[in-house]
């Protein structure tokens, strides 16, 4: 669309960031009014320029539409609740920058799987050793209470179906080790680096994490 626009004209390739209906109507009516536009639009057979401006122009109409009955939604809300709320909206987004600078402290300090060699970066998750839901704001964003493991090793952790002893070396849990534990890229001679702080946190993971969940398999 946006290459198609600017061969009509440059000025009208950002139409589709109008987020209220009257500038988009606005913007709308001078790209169909354009010498050029029919020409265009006709080049690919089906006049998909037109429908897509037509179907966003619905988008927006839609979007206001919900927009409206939310804003009269709140008009009811208390001062105290538009508080609460606004609390709730920052601790989330702070939650999120912390788990993204957690992430790229962790990426930085490893090259790969800490269990095996996957480093394809979308594959790899940023764990927590002791528990999001259960660290302090400090221990959230603590490199030492994090490990760098690929989406099938994360899941094994994070469900307590494997831990690590205070030499780095992998246990595995018994639900695991008798479906096989070559079907899960392991074996029982792995194991990782634990040091400092690691060695509290990974304490805390075999105690309170591994097999301690209500498994049924």
């Amino acid at each position: 669309m946006v290459t198609q626009l600017d061969s009509i004209d440059k000025t009208y390739t950002n139409v589709f960031h109008y987020q209220t209906v009257e500038d988009f109507e606005k913007r709308n009516l001078e790209i169909r009014s354009a010498s050029n536009f029919k020409k265009v639009n006709k080049e690919n057979g089906n006049q998909v320029l037109s429908a897509a401006l037509n179907s966003y122009g619905k988008f927006l109409k839609a979007t206001e539409s919900n927009w409206k009955v939310l804003q009269e939604e709140i008009i009811g809300v208390s001062d105290e609740d538009v508080k609460e709320i606004t609390t709730m909206v920052g601790q989330y987004v702070s939650a999120r920058r912390g788990q993204s600078l957690f992430r790229q402290r962790l990426k930085e300090r490893e090259i790969h799987c800490q269990l095996c060699q996957i480093k394809i970066d979308s594959m790899m998750i940023a764990s927590h050793i002791k528990p999001w839901a259960k660290a302090n704001n400090q221990e959230k964003l603590d490199v030492d209470n994090g490990l760098w493991l690929c989406v099938l090793h994360d899941a094994l952790f994070d469900r307590g179906l494997i831990s690590f002893d205070d030499n780095g070396i992998l246990i595995i849990a018994d639900t695991v080790l008798k479906q096989g534990i070559d079907d899960y890229k392991l074996n029982v001679n792995m194991k990782i680096v634990l040091q400092g702080k690691m060695l509290q946190y990974m304490a805390y993971h075999r105690k309170k994490v591994y097999e301690q969940f209500d498994l049924h398999y």
